[in-house]
């Protein structure tokens, strides 16, 4: 494995600022905010009869997976932590209501036991050289009877090796695999393993895409009913071993 101390500062120059294309994209495109709230739809379901739910995620950046969640769970108690200033800043005048702090999510700034459920999405491939201790410091602060609740693209799929050549930040996905995500969830005696979507071409387009206004929205919305009928279409068909999103659910 590279040196993990130069992994770590690639992340941080790379994740220093936020992305403020990319959050406004999430909120405003509409298909993607359908996949969006299928997702947080997932995360509620694990917290299900939980009075007024404490939430945390661990690397929240601009903060679009907090937004859903709060529709979702309009009585949750929502917390983000990211290690990048700059994106906790823009969260912080994006989206109130939810607890914000900078920090890592090797040391996590709170009590054991502290939140109903933890969620860490497209996370551990950014800290691939300490992936366990990741999730021990949320298994930490999760209360009994808690959930973790992992997402992590699937890294030997067409589409994830164009965007890890694009992206060298992102190489670290080449280790998230359905066997590795069994095995990290192997660790604790209560988890569970499934697959959560089922293509990313759509949000594939919609990186280079977003949503345009004016003329260009046409022809952008006709792509975008293609490519979602497409999905459904394979969603349908596929057998899950082909699908490109996947959850990990660890329990306490």
């Amino acid at each position: 494995m590279s040196d993990p101390g130069r992994l770590a500062a690639r992340q941080v120059e790379f994740h220093e600022n936020a992305d403020a294309k990319r959050f406004h994209n999430r909120l405003a495109n509409a298909f993607i905010a359908a996949k969006e709230r299928r997702l947080a739809a997932r995360t509620a379901a694990l917290v299900e009869g939980v009075s007024n739910p404490r939430i945390l995620e661990i690397g929240c950046g601009e903060g679009s997976n907090l937004h859903y969640l709060s529709e979702a769970l309009p009585g949750a108690r929502l917390y983000g932590i990211d290690f990048s200033e700059g994106k906790t800043l823009f969260l912080r005048s994006a989206i109130g209501g939810a607890g914000l702090a900078c920090a890592d999510c090797l040391a996590l700034p709170f009590k054991d036991g502290s939140f109903d459920a933890i969620l860490m999405r497209d996370l551990l491939h950014h800290v691939n050289w300490a992936r366990e201790d990741a999730v021990a410091q949320a298994f930490r602060t999760l209360k009994p009877g808690g959930k973790i609740i992992i997402f992590e693209s699937c890294g030997r799929t067409i589409l994830n090796r164009i965007f890890m050549a694009l992206n060298p930040v992102e190489a670290g996905m080449m280790d998230s695999t359905p066997d590795s995500m069994r095995a990290l969830g192997a660790r604790y005696k209560d988890s569970r393993f499934d697959f959560a979507e089922a293509s990313f071409l759509l949000r594939a387009v919609a990186y280079f895409l977003g949503w345009p206004s004016g003329p260009l929205r046409y022809p952008a919305l006709a792509a975008y009913y293609a490519i979602r009928a497409w999905e459904g279409l394979w969603e349908r068909l596929a057998p899950k071993s082909a699908w490109v999103y996947m959850q990990l659910v660890i329990g306490k």
